[in-house]
């Protein structure tokens, strides 16, 4: 039988084990901005982002640069003919497009024709041509393609603005289930110390190791030692994974000494304090409706282009005629389209400078199934707004759900953390009255170690309560767009 003096002693190396596992949280020595910094630096989404921003900036100056001016100087088909003596021919094309000025495009061209028997140099057919949309949507549709290309830009930086949010809000996420099995390890350790003080007391108290009593005070010992080696090997499992993604060493001593102690304290985000519109869903929907309305706009049922220009040694022989003409020309043309290509109308003359009879060209196009078209397209169109209006109406109702649900989180969140720091100030005072107790022999080891048990509890949880705070204030700020941040 065991003596009360031998019962005593157990109690208190039983004791002195489990108080030195649950105070090893308290030397916890990694820092939570460096674990941070490297979890960042080794997210392979982030730098995904980064470079999606980098090719949408170069997307943008491109179409830019498309829709600016643009020269083009072409040499048109060279033809070389041999023989007694050589014979070339090429016709050149000088091009200056200027879109922002109503598609202004500005042309020459003429015909070249070098002879080496003749050593001559002759051109013909030079023309001079300055063109111009007179009705289109032309204009529009360049902003349309300019703005897109800027809202792709912005877009690519707002994905890469919230990753790194999202990503953060993913690191406290698992450092606060970090903490969660930390707290699980200290109260399996504190029902093992109990449960083992129990079963140290039967075996005092002269029971037999086959009595009823005897072996289900052993077996509760043995399944709260299991519960904390599963949790023990739990958090070592985890810490590993956590480590690796932080970039950071982990020297598999001991699980606990990993976590951080202390954890920055921030004050909560309040949602009201963000603009309605520049709720995600809203800025989204107010954009998508206001970038097709323009597309709609610019669907012109009606278009009209003219040109203008002078030809040097035009050829104005008729086709009867049986020897070639050529005169200066002052050229004009007209060109017509009506619902897209439903119906297409050319017009243009050259009239000679010197004498001679005008050159008249027409054309004529008619599609009688782009009528169809077009018209079955108006209608899509109309359903199309209407969409956008209701998804308009929805992001608006989202909001207002978001943001109800928002104020309640961080009400929530804050309520918790003071019920926790009073029960932890609490405990803190109990834990340094009965060391006294239990120095003066006043109370049992259990009554001490329950209070700096739940000390310790506490202190975890008030740890776990200021990341849900970060994870909200996170959360929270993903919901608006915040470009004065960018």
């Amino acid at each position: 039988m065991i003596t009360h003096v031998e019962c005593q002693l157990m109690k208190k190396q039983i004791y002195i084990f489990v108080l030195m596992a649950a105070a090893q949280l308290s030397h916890a020595h990694q820092n939570v901005n460096d674990l941070l910094e490297g979890y960042l630096k080794n997210d392979l989404n982030l730098q995904k982002l980064t470079s999606q921003v980098q090719q949408s900036l170069l997307t943008k100056k491109s179409t830019a640069v498309s829709n600016g001016i643009s020269v083009q100087l072409s040499t048109g088909t060279v033809t070389i003919t041999g023989g007694d003596s050589t014979q070339i021919e090429f016709s050149p094309e000088l091009e200056v497009k200027i879109p922002q000025a109503e598609n202004l495009t500005l042309s020459a061209s003429t015909s070249v024709s070098v002879s080496s028997d003749e050593d001559s140099k002759t051109f013909t057919s030079t023309s001079l041509s300055l063109s111009a949309d007179i009705y289109s949507g032309a204009g529009e549709e360049r902003k349309i393609t300019l703005l897109e290309a800027e809202r792709d830009y912005l877009e690519a930086r707002r994905s890469l603005q919230n990753g790194f949010l999202e990503t953060e809000t993913e690191f406290y996420e698992s450092l606060k289930s970090l903490y969660e099995i930390a707290s699980q390890i200290v109260s399996a350790e504190k029902s093992l110390y109990e449960d083992t003080i129990d079963f140290e007391k039967i075996k005092a108290q002269g029971y037999s190791t086959g009595s009823t009593t005897y072996r289900l005070a052993q077996s509760e010992v043995k399944t709260d030692e299991h519960n904390v080696e599963v949790y023990r090997h739990k958090l070592e499992r985890e810490v590993k994974i956590f480590a690796s993604k932080c970039g950071t060493s982990y020297d598999e001593k001991n699980a606990l000494d990993f976590l951080p102690s202390e954890i920055m304290s921030v004050e909560p985000v309040n949602v009201d304090s963000f603009k309605k519109e520049n709720y995600v869903k809203i800025e989204n929907a107010v954009w998508t409706n206001y970038i097709n309305e323009l597309k709609r706009k610019a669907d012109k049922t009606h278009t009209l282009k003219g040109s203008a220009g002078y030809t040097f040694d035009n050829k104005v022989s008729g086709a009867n005629s049986t020897e070639n003409k050529y005169a200066d020309t002052v050229d004009a043309s007209l060109s017509y389209t009506w619902d897209s290509t439903a119906l297409t109308a050319t017009a243009g003359v050259s009239v000679p400078v010197d004498s001679g009879n005008p050159i008249y060209k027409l054309g004529l196009s008619f599609n009688p199934s782009q009528f169809i078209i077009s018209k079955l397209q108006k209608l899509s169109d109309e359903e199309a707004a209407k969409i956008e209006e209701l998804a308009v109406k929805s992001a608006h109702s989202d909001y207002e759900t978001a943001v109800i649900s928002q104020r309640t989180s961080a009400a929530d969140i804050l309520w918790d953390k003071s019920v926790l720091e009073e029960n932890y100030d609490m405990y803190v005072t109990l834990e340094k009255d009965t060391a006294l107790y239990l120095k003066r022999g006043i109370i049992s080891e259990s009554e001490y170690k329950s209070a700096q048990v739940n000390k310790e509890n506490y202190r975890i949880k008030l740890l776990i309560n200021a990341l849900e705070l970060i994870i909200y204030n996170n959360e929270t700020k993903v919901l608006f767009v915040r470009d004065e941040e960018l």
